[in-house]
């Protein structure tokens, strides 16, 4: 993709986001370094499917009310 150790880093930082980082010419003035992350939602959606499936924090519990 592009040579050196901070876009290395840069690259790690966006993918680990599912994110996209990529290089477009930028005539007359080198290169433009263009990255796309996904929303919030997409984000914790995203996560909610890679996470392991575990038990609802509310099985098994007794409700308790008190008044003042």
């Amino acid at each position: 993709m592009f040579p050196g150790l901070g876009p290395a880093i840069a690259k790690s930082i966006v993918e680990l986001h599912n994110g996209r980082i990529w290089v477009e010419p930028a005539e007359g003035h080198g290169s433009r370094f263009c990255v796309a992350l996904p929303g919030e939602a997409a984000a914790r959606k995203t996560a909610a499917l890679q996470a392991p499936a575990r038990e609802s924090p509310r099985k098994n519990r007794t409700a308790t009310h008190s008044r003042n």
